[in-house]
């Protein structure tokens, strides 16, 4: 398939030859679209360029492709499997924020960071596999989510404001040691949480960040009690603080 773009309405089309990126709003709302393969040769989908494409189900992503630019899929609510190639660098604000019957994604370990809110309110979004090299979970980046359980890799330092707010199905949470730092609202009302682990490298847990997260029951901690007294834990936080909390553990 490599120097053309087909995009399927029943029908396979041909549009383009040649491409290497996807130009800013090139298919914005288009609604006759059901399917998209890109070409080998594609580095790059600009802003927006496929917003809105309300009955796109699936796409089919280049192994060179680098950067997927904000709103490009946004809102995307028919879409149901991204499978992003290694090597990709980033993926943008809103990239895919809205696309409800997205059920899992890979994080490949190229992407330092992704975008603010980049999957918020993917509410069918029940699986997500955060690469190694990931470095910082951004602002509102899985808000509103589906997601039931995580992992996050050692490679992760920071979790940004809001980065899953009212993930209402999820019950578990494991954070790995390298990550210093929970920002503020982080897991605001996530209901459904029960248990958390907490590794001994976190220094600060900023205001409201377990706010509304009244289900947590065992908080795991890799440090000894004394450790965990020092750990910065701001106001908004009683039911991390309440929690049973197991010293030590494996």
């Amino acid at each position: 398939m490599d120097g053309k773009i087909v995009y399927t309405c029943g029908k396979e089309n041909v549009l383009r030859f040649g491409m290497t990126e996807i130009e800013e709003k090139a298919y914005y709302k288009n609604e006759d679209i059901v399917s998209v393969i890109l070409p080998g040769s594609v580095k790059k989908i600009g802003e927006g360029a496929f917003f809105a494409c309300s009955n796109m189900k699936s796409i089919s992503l280049p192994g060179g492709l680098a950067d997927i630019e904000r709103e490009a899929f946004c809102d995307c609510k028919s879409l149901e499997e991204v499978i992003f190639p290694e090597g990709l660098r980033s993926i943008g604000y809103r990239a895919f924020c809205g696309c409800e019957s997205l059920s899992a994604v890979t994080i490949p370990g190229t992407v330092n960071c992704t975008g603010c809110d980049s999957f918020k309110g993917c509410r069918g979004l029940e699986s997500v596999t955060l690469g190694d090299g990931l470095k910082m979970i951004v602002a509102g980046s899985f808000a509103g989510c589906g997601i039931k359980s995580l992992t996050m890799p050692g490679s992760i330092t920071a979790v940004g404001d809001y980065a899953f707010a009212n993930a209402f199905a999820l019950e578990t949470a494991v954070i790995s040691a390298g990550l210093s730092y929970i920002a503020e609202k982080a897991f605001y009302c996530c209901e459904a949480l029960r248990s958390i682990t907490v590794p001994k490298s976190v220094k600060t847990v900023e205001e409201d960040a377990f706010w509304g997260a009244c289900g947590i029951r065992e908080v795991y901690y890799k440090g000894s009690r004394k450790e965990w007294k020092k750990i910065d834990i701001d106001y908004g936080n009683r039911s991390l603080q309440e929690a049973n909390i197991r010293y030590n553990s494996k």
